[in-house]
């Protein structure tokens, strides 16, 4: 894609696995710059398997699938499992590691045509800050108009704005947030309010469960999971 359509986003990934092969490291599982135990990606799978209700018969969306490696531990859960990434770095590094009932989309989940997937649930992990609140609005309208009923959508590890300043601890901490804020280059993206989920929810009529993430789990200071499910 031209330079400049390249978000901070975009670019903060692709320089990620420019540098590294770690696969926790490239999409950003770290603490204090290091990656993170294996044992968190096991809480975090087990929240998306037990929230999303998963079965050996499901057809599943990863969408925001960054390298695979969630991809790759939810899929023996599930009948198949599809992932999105529109990042071509991450896309590449998937297809290298795909298990046998994965297959990857490169594309943007604001381009995509739901209907054309046959998914019955889906989950985005990490995935709804790198969005605006009409984005999430529009793209969610789309993907739940195309779930069949009963479907699930779980929205995983929204950054929480009653809980900003927690994981902006310090005044030097706040001071980085804020000139990235004006330079246009941070990429935590957009914080949120429950209550945000809570109301679209109610406008285009899905349930709406807003969950704590496992207290074991190192972002549960500052993010919080939301399940949109379709009556």
């Amino acid at each position: 894609m031209p330079d400049d359509h390249i978000t901070p986003t975009d670019r903060y990934y692709s320089e990620r696995v420019a540098r590294s092969d770690d696969l926790l490291w490239q999409v950003g599982k770290t603490v204090n710059g290091e990656p993170v135990d294996r044992k968190q990606l096991q809480l975090i799978v087990g929240q998306i398997v037990s929230l999303l209700d998963l079965t050996p018969e499901d057809r599943v969306l990863d969408i925001g699938a960054g390298n695979g490696l969630l991809t790759n531990l939810v899929a023996p859960r599930c009948a198949q499992v599809t992932g999105l990434e529109r990042n071509r770095a991450l896309y590449e590094q998937a297809l290298k590691h795909a298990a046998g009932n994965v297959s990857y989309v490169c594309q943007s989940l604001l381009e995509a045509d739901w209907r054309t997937f046959g998914a019955g649930k889906a989950y985005l992990y990490e995935v709804v800050q790198h969005l605006s609140y009409p984005e999430v609005a529009t793209f969610l309208h789309a993907l739940t108009e195309a779930l069949p009923a009963g479907g699930r959508v779980l929205l995983g590890g929204i950054p929480s704005e009653t809980e900003k300043w927690h994981f902006y601890a310090d005044a030097g901490r706040r001071a980085c947030y804020l000139r990235a804020l004006a330079a246009g280059t941070d990429v935590m993206g957009t914080w949120y309010h429950p209550d945000f989920f809570r109301v679209l929810a109610q406008d285009l009529g899905l349930s709406c469960r807003i969950e704590p993430q496992p207290e074991a789990l190192y972002t549960a200071f500052y993010r919080f999971d939301c399940l949109l499910s379709k009556p």
